[in-house]
């Protein structure tokens, strides 16, 4: 693992840490998006706190990472199940217009599973090459684009699920090992606290 990780690959299995797991979707999400940024937020109650988590050149600071955070818990959450936020031109949008510059565009789908919402998986700026797209907003995000981050949207949902059964698991495991050593320790006084 640590040699995978000298060479800039996280496994991704449920037992990875969740903020490298993140980092891994999220830079690969970048890669083949081609976008300047591609952020994770958790809002699941049941999973252990998760600050945002930001992978790329925003440009935004802590605070305007945490506005977003709580604008899009508001905008996502509603949606309905197919629904996503394809925004090309952010300054049109009064509530998103504190965002630009630096920022110029925003995808965001919701990461559900069994009808929840768990967070939101947004994408920041398409960062294409001039020669591409011309001078257009230096391209915009498609539908194609949207059901990519879609299909990252639901792996990472799907992490987030097991991780918290594999917790769960193991702290009935640990549970199940303090109840055998205390019945233990309770029947034989000699060996009490060995255990």
């Amino acid at each position: 693992d640590e040699e995978l990780a000298e060479r800039g690959i996280v496994r991704m299995t449920v037992n990875s840490p969740t903020a490298s797991f993140l980092g891994a979707a999220c830079r690969t999400t970048s890669e083949v998006m081609e976008v300047r940024a591609v952020g994770v937020l958790v809002w699941d109650e049941r999973l252990p706190p998760q600050p945002p988590h930001v992978f790329g050149a925003a440009g935004l600071s802590e605070p305007q990472v945490a506005r977003l955070d709580a604008l899009l818990r508001q905008m996502v959450e509603p949606l309905a199940e197919e629904g996503c936020i394809l925004i090309n031109e952010v300054q049109a949008v009064p509530q998103l217009a504190w965002m630009s510059p630096p920022v110029t565009q925003l995808l965001a789908v919701p990461m559900r599973r069994h009808g929840q919402t768990l967070g939101c998986l947004f994408a920041l700026d398409k960062d294409v090459p001039a020669e591409i797209f011309g001078t257009f907003n230096r391209g915009v995000f498609t539908s194609m684009d949207r059901k990519l981050l879609e299909g990252v949207a639901v792996h990472i949902a799907l992490f987030l699920e097991n991780r918290k059964l594999f917790k769960d698991s193991e702290s009935l495991m640990m549970g199940l090992l303090h109840s055998l050593v205390a019945a233990v320790d309770a029947k034989d006084a000699y060996t009490c606290g060995h255990s």
